[in-house]
């Protein structure tokens, strides 16, 4: 293991363990739950950086994500009751989620 300091990220680099292997309506019913924890998760997820898609040897590297983990959260984002929950979460009294949701309501990686 190397020593605090010395190790070397960048932007794309996960943190933490995965997120759970679920599709659209488990990420939609995350995000309107009554458990603070599943909407954070959610809503790190919905506004994290995902894309552009690899090609070539980066595809197999763990820091990318697939086309379909990219597809996923794109159709997810899309959602006519994401879009609506993000709206309301965006003005909810907990900055963490009011900010989170602003995030994931306009991500960075929208126009990939």
């Amino acid at each position: 293991m190397r020593p605090p300091g010395t190790g070397t990220t960048s932007a794309t680099s996960p943190v933490g363990p995965p997120p759970p292997s679920q599709g659209e309506a488990a990420w939609e019913a995350d995000l309107c739950s009554v458990d603070r924890a599943r909407v954070l998760r959610a809503l790190v997820w919905l506004g994290g950086h995902h894309g552009p898609v690899r090609q070539g040897p980066e595809a197999t590297d763990r820091q990318y994500e697939s086309a379909d983990e990219v597809g996923l959260v794109r159709a997810v984002r899309a959602r006519p009751g994401v879009v609506a929950r993000l709206r309301v979460l965006g003005e909810d009294e907990d900055v963490w989620v009011r900010e989170a949701a602003r995030l994931a309501a306009q991500p960075d990686d929208a126009t990939w």
